[in-house]
Order: C-alpha cells, then sequence, then structure tokens
C-alpha cells in the first residue's frame, strides 16, 4: 500500500527496442517509481495509459507520430510527456507538439538528470509548470520545444 507521502508516480513505457525500455524500466523503479507498463506500438501504449492513467509517458518519437487526433487526445491526458528522439530518425517536431510533448530525451545518458525532472513536484496545471520545467529541462540539456517555439514566435 502507498503511504500518504511516499514517491511512486506511474511511469509507461512505450518505446519499440525492448531492451532498452527494460534497462529503462529498472532503471525508474530502482529510483522509486512504479513501472505502469512497457508496450512498443501504439495501440499496446494507448490501452495502457487507459487502464493505468500514468502520471509520465516516456515514449518513442516514431510511435507518436503514427498517432491519429482520437490517440493524441489520449496522450495528452498523460499530465507529463518525455518523448525519446531516435537520432537516425526524421522527427516532425510539430507532431510531438500537437501530442503535448514537454520535453525530449535525445540520450539514455541523461536518464540520471531526467530522473531528478520527474521527481519535482510540480504538474501542468500549476502556474509554475512551464517556466520551472522549462529551467530545468534547459538546465540539464534536455531541450522543451514548447519553450523553443514560443521564443521563435
Amino acid at each position: 500500500m502507498k503511504k500518504k507521502n511516499e514517491f511512486n508516480p506511474a511511469v509507461l513505457i512505450a518505446r519499440t527496442e525492448t531492451i532498452t525500455a527494460q534497462v529503462l524500466g529498472s532503471l525508474l523503479r530502482s529510483k522509486g517509481f512504479q513501472t505502469a507498463g512497457r508496450t512498443g506500438c501504439l495501440d499496446g501504449m494507448l490501452a495502457q495509459i487507459a487502464a493505468h492513467r500514468p502520471e509520465y509517458l516516456i515514449v518513442d518519437s516514431g510511435i507518436i507520430e503514427t498517432a491519429d487526433e482520437s490517440a493524441l487526445r489520449l496522450i495528452r491526458q498523460v499530465p507529463t510527456v518525455v518523448v525519446c528522439i531516435e537520432p537516425e530518425h526524421g522527427t516532425d517536431f510539430g507532431t510531438l507538439l500537437d501530442a503535448g510533448l514537454d520535453a525530449y530525451l535525445s540520450d539514455l545518458d541523461e536518464i540520471e538528470e531526467l530522473i531528478g525532472c520527474l521527481r519535482t513536484p510540480i504538474h501542468r496545471d500549476s502556474p509554475y509548470f512551464g517556466p520551472v520545467l522549462r529551467q530545468t529541462f534547459r538546465q540539464i540539456g534536455i531541450r522543451n520545444l514548447v519553450a523553443d517555439r514560443q521564443s521563435a514566435a
């Protein structure tokens, strides 16, 4: 049973590369996260979002880019979405922004910094979410595309 102030948020991992997903899941569990599920496809991810309502979604860019509008609506219900960018994969950042992207992770070496950010108890509905999370992600080298898009406007 989860204690009142116990840190144990649910993370759904949607990665096409099974070994990477397993390693990421193990790392997150060792840091106090619970794995809400692990899948390698869009349909599996959507089913697990609906079933488990995770606080975090870590997903491959290729999976997000295959989502239609109804899938994007479901993805947007996850409070924090982090997309893993595959270097060899041409990424449509417009689609990622439409999906409700909060940040992207381009290198799994950044996972310790990512875990620190995920522990920050600031949620999208907080008035401090944008500035604090954007600053935190900038400090650790994980770019926030929403901030980039706003500064370009």
